[in-house]
């Protein structure tokens, strides 16, 4: 019969996967707002600011939650063997909610100081970069799943493999960005040129670092032995 593989956990190590849940929970909320911004902030450097605002005061919330984890973890609340393993995977979570935090920012400059919205090129790959935000936010929701509701090994490791197949159609959107960022070079703003590149970068960033704590929760699970 599959159980809940928090009736294998310990009572500490179940806090931490609950409270990690929460966290991505906060993750999405950011992700979704930064798809609004890209949506309205490109052509309005308040909306832009205001989008900004509301993601970092998420990023805060999950500093908060973090800087508890990590007291948990410190005060010897998991057992000894599996205590770096946990603390990396705090660590690589909230990684995915301060990369969502520092796209933002970047995107909120560039609006301030230089009006993507007067370039249709730049628009048209801002579209695409939007794209690859959709398959973070798509990783994230995996992610939630495999951390709040995995029943065994097998759910988790196939949760895994999914997420690993969303990495590699990111990296593949990712590639075809800067194909195009470097093709219409030409027509770009040297300054827009590295914008564009650093944020293509950064956003996958997020889905690798997705992808890298799946890979931790299934190495968690396989030495607990489940």
């Amino acid at each position: 019969m599959l159980r809940r593989i928090r009736d294998f956990f310990t009572p500490g190590e179940k806090k931490v996967f609950d409270v990690l849940a929460r966290h991505l929970d906060l993750t999405e909320m950011a992700v979704d707002k930064l798809l609004s911004m890209f949506g309205e902030g490109l052509r309005d450097p308040a909306v832009a600011e205001r989008y900004t605002t509301e993601i970092a005061r998420l990023e805060r919330e999950g500093d908060e939650i973090v800087r508890r984890l990590d007291e948990e973890i410190s005060g010897g609340a998991l057992t000894a063997p599996l205590t770096a393993d946990f603390a990396n995977l705090v660590d690589t979570v909230d990684s995915v909610l301060d990369g969502v935090h520092s796209i933002s920012r970047e995107v909120q400059r560039h609006c301030k100081y230089y009006f993507p919205g007067e370039s249709e090129v730049e628009l048209d790959i801002y579209k695409k970069v939007g794209k690859l935000v959709l398959l973070g936010r798509e990783g994230v929701k995996k992610l939630r799943v495999l951390i709040s509701t995995t029943t065994n090994l097998g759910e988790a490791s196939l949760l895994a493999r999914q997420i690993e197949d969303i990495e590699e159609q990111a990296d593949d959107v990712k590639d075809n960005i800067l194909d195009d960022v470097y093709r219409q070079a030409r027509d770009l703003q040297h300054w827009t040129f590295h914008h564009l590149i650093e944020v293509t970068v950064e956003v996958d960033d997020m889905v690798d670092n997705c992808e890298d704590a799946s890979d931790l929760v299934v190495a968690i699970l396989t030495s607990l032995g489940i």
